[in-house]
């Protein structure tokens, strides 16, 4: 599997917060793990718009 059974503890106790450590876990499990950052922009009111 290539986690220790000490480190699957961890992991499902949520002591572990690496991406790699679990991304291990859940490849062994047959999954994978996708990571995306979306961007979420703040109205502007209209007096703050640059002319």
């Amino acid at each position: 599997m290539g986690v220790t059974k000490s480190r699957v503890s961890q992991i499902e106790r949520g002591e572990v917060s690496t991406v790699d450590a679990i991304a291990r876990y859940v490849q062994a499990l047959g999954g994978q793990i996708q990571i995306s950052r979306g961007v979420r922009r703040r109205p502007i009111h209209p007096a703050q718009r640059r002319h």
